[in-house]
């Protein structure tokens, strides 16, 4: 594994780190420590980082840890700095324990709630004893190492801190971001954290710090610390307004994300700083809800959004939080002329799924109605809405562009009935009863939504075909692709087959069809358990009216054996 290892260190392979932390014999770990440390390629360095942001959970690797913590202090490495800080903080985990005292004087036990620190360090010899699931508990260094490693790491910071402000800011700022909501689950992780607990509340009356940790006053509780971080005044400038705001962003605990906040707050009340639209664009695009809601109040407040090109705003307006969106849409209608946005735009910001955005992007549609076909066949397009709120509103007004009789195109409308969204459907079909709907006689746009996947366009083409059977100008060979599209549908029953049924009987009763015949004799096999016996009922009422197609029935259907009965019994089928 020493080989396979240094192979890998010499070629830049990622799974360097897997075979380095699989090997427990301190001698051959520091000779990949030391060449490890000197390599000067960004890989080894990104590799640095990786290692300090996993679990000190290997055996052995006490080496390693010193050699590339030294080695990265010694070059002045801050990301790797960073890694340290939040690495050696984790180490120190008190858990809470119960114990009990006797009073002698009421003679009963008391019992109380401590920190306790766990034993889990690493000793010589304890993996042979020990199950892997068991070992993973323990950890690296004993306590007093511990202790130690966190105030060499932050003394680093500190340096920094009285040296450069800008860089303190630029190296502490990834640290602080690296913690995870794992390592900060209890109220007693965070006094634990000597290094966050600097960076956070160095400055605070309520904390002090001994020798050890950090330290409530007494009667203070973690509930009323507020932001009062070391070095406060690097806080206070332009720069560390801006620090703060991408803290609140790259920030993977809460607990860090909401002292962010509330930092950013009470900075800006002395240094206000436009943020770049870049970051907002991150802040309402975060999962967190609190930070895209602050996102949406800052980016009301910014004065310099009015000269953001156009794809920013779009960009803004992807936000799928109702709450956040329609911040988002006031901030746009205060900071964007209506004449700025395009209708490509326009119809781009109605097919945005949270509803307050959609409706501003149909708002500014019902400003500038399309004007050529061109400009319709853009309109065309909002068949994609996905708002299911407005869906309606929406369709009733595209459909009033594109429906009227002097410009209907079939191909067009027909994308609406076709739309994923119910709404958009629901409108489409109410635009298709209408008296003066251009495409309620037009048999080709019929026939094109024989090919709907949707089972409620299928069951009103059903419903709407009973009440106009037989007027023109559509006729039985119009609607074939029509009751074959419902009828084929044979995981599925209900009385809408059964009125296509009816329907195809009564057309081939009325005139016979070769085109409709294959429909019918098809819906027999298709159709399973009481249904056959309607679809059987059906062929025989046709037989009766229709005798002349006995021979076409039976070729179609050889399964059906058709005798001829006497008087009294006019026809006997067998299966």
């Amino acid at each position: 594994m020493h080989l396979l290892a240094e192979e890998q260190l010499s070629a830049g392979v990622d799974a360097f780190l897997e075979t380095i932390r699989g090997m427990k014999e301190p001698k051959a770990l520091a000779g990949l420590a030391d060449k490890w440390k000197n390599d000067p390629r960004p890989w080894a360095r990104a590799m640095m980082q990786r290692y300090f942001e996993l679990p000190f959970d290997k055996p052995g690797h006490q080496v390693v840890v010193k050699r590339l913590f030294k080695a990265a202090e010694a070059r002045g490495d801050d990301a790797v700095m960073a890694r340290c800080l939040m690495a050696f903080d984790r180490l120190v985990r008190r858990v809470r324990a119960k114990e009990f005292q006797y009073d002698r004087v009421a003679r009963v036990m008391i019992e109380s709630e401590i920190l306790r620190t766990p034993r889990n360090v690493f000793t010589k010899g304890m993996s042979k004893y020990l199950t892997p699931k068991k070992l993973e508990k323990f950890r690296l260094f004993k306590f007093r190492t511990r202790y130690y490693l966190q105030r060499r790491v932050w003394r680093y910071f500190r340096k920094l801190g009285f040296k450069d402000g800008a860089q303190y800011l630029a190296a502490v700022a990834p640290g602080l971001a690296a913690f995870q909501d794992a390592d900060l689950a209890a109220g007693e992780n965070l006094l634990d954290s000597w290094s966050l607990m600097h960076a956070l509340h160095g400055e605070s009356e309520a904390v002090e710090f001994s020798s050890l940790r950090a330290v409530l006053k007494e009667g203070r509780t973690l509930g009323v610390l507020k932001p009062e971080p070391a070095f406060s005044r690097h806080w206070r400038t332009p720069g560390g307004v801006v620090a703060a705001l991408e803290l609140i962003v790259a920030a993977q605990s809460r607990l860090v994300r909401v002292w962010a906040l509330a930092w950013h707050q009470e900075l800006v009340k002395t240094m206000p700083a436009a943020p770049s639209a870049d970051l907002l664009t991150r802040m309402l695009a975060h999962d967190d809800e609190e930070v895209q809601s602050y996102g949406a109040r800052l980016l009301a407040e910014c004065t310099e959004a009015a000269n953001w090109p156009l794809e920013t705003w779009l960009k803004l307006l992807k936000c799928e939080n109702p709450r956040v969106a329609q911040l988002l849409c006031d901030a746009m209608l205060k900071h964007v002329r209506d004449e700025r946005v395009t209708l490509a735009q326009r119809v781009e910001i109605a097919l945005a799924k949270a509803t307050p955005i959609a409706r501003l992007g149909l708002r500014l549609l019902e400003k500038t109605p399309p004007r050529d076909a061109a400009e319709r066949e853009v309109i065309a397009g909002l068949w994609r809405a996905q708002c299911l709120g407005i869906g309606g509103e929406i369709v009733r007004w595209a459909l009033a562009q594109l429906g009227t009789a002097e410009v209907y195109q079939m191909p067009v409308v027909c994308r609406f009935f076709d739309s994923a969204n119910a709404g958009i459907r629901e409108g489409a079909w109410a635009w298709m009863e209408q008296e003066t709907s251009p495409g309620w006689p037009d048999a080709a746009l019929w026939s094109r939504l024989a090919e709907t996947p949707y089972a409620d366009m299928r069951g009103r083409m059903i419903d709407a075909l009973t009440m106009r059977a037989g007027k023109p100008p559509v006729g039985a060979d119009d609607l074939a692709p029509v009751w074959t599209s419902v009828l084929l549908d044979v995981h599925r029953g209900g009385r809408q087959k059964l009125k296509a049924l009816r329907q195809i009987a009564e057309a081939l009763a009325a005139t016979p069809n070769e085109k409709l015949l294959p429909v019918l004799v098809a819906t027999v096999r298709s159709i399973r358990g009481p249904e056959a016996r309607a679809a059987l009922a059906a062929v025989m009422t046709l037989l009766v009216k229709r005798p002349e197609l006995e021979s076409a029935i039976t070729a179609a259907l050889p399964e059906l054996v058709l005798n001829p009965a006497g008087a009294g019994n006019p026809l006997k089928a067998a299966a």
